[in-house]
């Protein structure tokens, strides 16, 4: 099935097609290098290709028209997708770690190529259903708003791509839904596969127990399942990685044979078989015991392996709860990767350090955007100087008074890091301290207090900063009403209060839609801060993260960050 497409007129693509068409490709190979098959020859350092070891799978196909039957032994993914019954639209079915997220970054890979080829075929997506977070959007809406999010697509490109037929959706992580949400996201897909809707092919994965549970199936032609290894497959995989004693081992582990019949948890048992007990392996009752030593293992082995600088850069233990700590967060707000600019406050988990955030927030917002309009509104030779002199005073000031707080709040909840964050927060307080009493105290005030209250309450920000803008022009119209510096202040106070009740009014107001602009540096920058100073963080987040990746717990997709499997990922949650 290679027909063109009634959307490509031109034999060319334009250029945001070929922008969008190497930016796949290069997400595509990425991924692929990742996965812990193709790195394994790597961490071993041996010299075979990954490529000389394949896994071949056993494969069950279903369609419409025909039972389940089993493929002939090392079908090409491709070859299934382009059958004529099949269509282009086929379900990936399989247990967890059987290698269904491979198997659709392999027919990507081919797509890829066959769209760089002719350029009247459409452009493989990949996307993760994880994302899906309103069950009221449409699935259509959905992808355009994803194309936006992660391609920076515009949306009005990305709707007529969809329904010229232009794009060709790769999803994953159906299973990764809300257990109540999934089959909802089954009835969506089921919309957007209408011939209305949607023209062209489409791939869906999932959990091969999860998708059983549904009252609902997918409307694709076919499907295929992953069946688990052989024992001959398993033990020509250890052969030829890691020998005869692996194999011995694991012939006389109780059940460990049948938890390795993943390309997952069989790659994790090569990686780290040095750090397994054997001989203990009878007192592991369950699956969950069983593979969660597994895991164990695999972290103990992945923290010991040789570094390429001249020291680890941070300790293991720091490592785990800093890993613990992003897979909590993620597992909370149901996604599987992330980037660093993207860190929201809900991340933050308690009272104290929601107040911090406002604290620290308010400071710094309120300081300079006091001192701008003190300098831009009464700027003379006379208030410089008197400035510069109640900086220095103010400054003074703010030393002592965090050397003093910094001590308290180190004695009540015996952090030492909380001693330098009482400095750095004293010294800003007295700043703000000295340019209240030098000049412009209104403006500084109010800046201050809204960032206060802003930082108190996660929910106001997202009710309270669209309020913040109408409120200021309301507070210009006010000053001018009174055509005086007083007046304007008053003014813009009255206007401040003004948005602060709008923005409690509009309560289906989202920040995502807020023009943040300099407002977002501010915010980002106190969430890092007291992440940092709660030990949930390092200073400099992104090295750590590429540590991360380096030992394999993490992989990268340029500035955007996930475990390298869900299994692992939970594993950090629950166990730490």
């Amino acid at each position: 099935m290679t027909s063109t497409l009634p959307f490509a007129i031109s034999k060319k693509r334009d250029r945001i097609q070929n922008k969008f068409l190497c930016r796949v490709e290069t997400e595509v190979e990425k991924r692929l290098q990742q996965s812990l098959h193709n790195r394994i020859y790597i961490v071993l350092e041996k010299q075979e290709n990954s490529e000389q070891v394949q896994f071949p799978s056993e494969i069950d196909i279903k369609t419409r028209k025909q039972l389940s039957s089993r493929l002939a032994k090392d079908t090409p993914i491709e070859q299934v997708f382009d059958r004529s019954d099949i269509a282009g639209r086929l379900l990936i079915l399989g247990a967890p770690g059987s290698g269904k997220t491979t198997m659709l970054l392999k027919l990507a890979e081919w797509l890829v190529m066959r769209a760089k080829a002719n350029p009247q075929l459409p452009i493989p997506i990949l996307l993760n259903l994880s994302s899906w977070k309103d069950d009221n959007q449409s699935i259509k809406q959905w992808i355009i708003s994803s194309l936006k999010l992660k391609y920076n697509v515009r949306q009005n490109i990305a709707k007529q791509w969809i329904e010229q037929g232009g794009i060709l959706p790769l999803l994953d992580g159906l299973d990764e839904l809300a257990e109540a949400r999934q089959e909802k996201c089954v009835e969506k897909l089921n919309h957007f596969l209408h011939p209305d809707t949607c023209l062209g092919s489409v791939v869906v994965c999932s959990r091969i127990q999860e998708y059983q549970c549904y009252t609902t199936n997918l409307a694709l032609n076919g499907s295929i399942t992953l069946q688990p290894l052989t024992t001959e497959q398993v033990q020509d995989y250890v052969l030829k990685t890691e020998g005869k004693a692996l194999w011995n081992n694991i012939k006389l582990g109780s059940g460990l044979l049948n938890l390795i019949r993943t390309p997952l948890f069989l790659n994790i048992i090569i990686l780290s078989h040095e750090e397994i007990s054997f001989g203990r392996w009878h007192q592991f009752e369950s699956l969950e015991e069983k593979s969660n030593h597994l895991f164990e293992a695999y972290i103990r082995q992945m923290l010991k392996r040789r570094y390429s600088g001249k020291k680890k850069p941070y300790k293991d233990e720091d490592t785990i709860r800093w890993l613990a700590w992003l897979s909590k967060q993620l597992t909370r707000e149901n996604q599987t990767d992330f980037s660093i600019n993207t860190i929201q406050p809900t991340w933050l988990d308690s009272p104290l350090k929601r107040i911090s955030y406002g604290i620290i927030f308010g400071i710094i917002y309120g300081s300079i955007f006091g001192l701008i309009h003190g300098l831009v509104v009464g700027f003379n030779s006379q208030l410089f100087g008197l400035l510069i002199v109640r900086l220095i005073q103010g400054s003074m000031f703010g030393l002592i008074f965090g050397l003093i707080y910094g001590l308290i709040v180190e004695l009540i909840f015996g952090l030492i890091s909380k001693l330098i964050y009482g400095v750095i927060f004293g010294l800003a307080v007295g700043l703000t301290v000295g340019v209240i009493v030098g000049s412009i105290p209104w403006l500084l005030v109010v800046g201050l207090i809204f960032g206060l209250i802003v930082g108190l309450d996660e929910e106001l920000i997202v009710r309270l900063k669209r309020g913040l803008n109408i409120g200021l022009m309301a507070g210009l119209i006010f000053g001018l009403i009174f055509k005086l510096v007083g007046g304007l202040m008053v003014g813009l106070l009255v206007g401040l209060i003004f948005g602060l009740i709008f923005g409690l009014i509009n309560l289906k107001y989202e920040s995502r839609n807020t023009q943040r602009q300099g407002i977002w540096c501010f915010e980002h920058f106190s969430l890092r801060l007291v992440l940092y100073w709660s030990k949930n963080i390092p200073w400099n987040y992104s090295k750590f993260l590429n540590y991360g990746t380096e030992r394999l717990f993490l992989k990268r997709m340029e500035n955007r960050y996930q475990f390298i499997h869900d299994l692992l990922n939970k594993h950090f949650s629950n166990q730490y």
